[in-house]
């Protein structure tokens, strides 16, 4: 996996506004399936790219591939065998926020991001860790295992103990203070 470059930096186009740019330009939503996405958006409340890979109308590729594309960001395609524990962190927080811990060290985290627009949980897991974090695109279709693993955390944290994780990563220097 590498980094890239965001694609465009139009600063007068929302992000929802350079992804669907970007679907319909590679080819991946057409005109009509837009207009679509665009109405059952508006009718339920939902985001515009949520409601159209809901619908099916963008497969969960192409609705990560766009994300990877637009942030800069790679897509996640390793995922850690068993759960990666954060010491200080509610699985709960991490499954509600779309969030599935992929390796860890003394200073960043990397992590697979359901939703790139969730700039407040990225924010508050840095805080609470005191980690750089390394965002990936998570293609949620195409990667059962970000599933299990979101289950398992879950599961962990109704019962005593973690037998179901990994050994947390080492951020006791980093311990979160409120």
């Amino acid at each position: 996996m590498t980094h890239r470059e965001p694609l465009s930096d139009r600063a007068e186009m929302s992000p929802i506004d350079r992804l669907v740019e970007f679907w319909l330009k590679r080819g991946a939503l057409r005109e009509d399936s837009l207009e679509r996405g665009r109405g059952t958006a508006q009718a339920s409340g939902e985001r515009l790219d949520r409601a159209l890979n809901k619908l099916g109308l963008i497969s969960d590729a192409d609705f990560a591939e766009g994300w990877a594309a637009i942030l800069g960001w790679p897509v996640a395609d390793t995922y850690p065998e068993t759960p990666l524990a954060l010491p200080n962190v509610p699985s709960r927080f991490l499954v509600g926020a779309g969030l599935v811990p992929l390796r860890c060290d003394d200073t960043t985290l990397t992590l697979a991001v359901g939703d790139p627009l969730d700039t407040f949980s990225l924010a508050a897991l840095s805080a609470k860790t005191g980690l750089a974090l390394v965002p990936q695109a998570e293609c949620h279709g195409d990667s059962p295992t970000a599933r299990l693993i979101s289950v398992a955390l879950h599961r962990s944290s109704i019962r005593n103990g973690h037998p179901d994780l990994q050994p947390p990563c080492s951020v006791e220097q980093n311990t979160y203070k409120s």
